[in-house]
């Protein structure tokens, strides 16, 4: 069962659509809204990471004023934020099925 209900590392986007749009997703509207609210924040996060992950180091003068050299870049795990930036959006449009079926 873990084949396409959890997508990668237990990634459940299309679970949770179905179980929204069946309507066995119960959650009050406002706390549905909340949490849409801090999807769409770490949604906008990953998005951030991954452009930095792409993003070339630039080369400053604290590079050659400060001993010890360049520190070194955040480790980003590439292949799971590229799944979270494809499942997050999957999670907010379930809940804000939720939200929105109170409306």
């Amino acid at each position: 069962m873990a084949g396409s209900d959890t997508g990668y590392g237990g990634l459940a986007g299309d679970l949770f659509l179905r179980l929204a749009a069946d309507g066995r997703l119960a959650l009050d509207p406002a706390q549905a809204a909340v949490i849409v609210d801090e999807l769409v924040r770490t949604l906008d996060s990953v998005c951030l990471l991954l452009r930095c992950a792409d993003a070339e180091p630039r080369e400053s003068a604290a590079d050659w004023l400060i001993p010890g050299g360049r520190v070194p870049a955040l480790d980003i795990d590439q292949p799971r934020l590229e799944a979270a930036r494809r499942e997050l959006p999957k999670y907010i449009e379930a809940f804000r099925l939720v939200r929105d079926r109170a409306s």
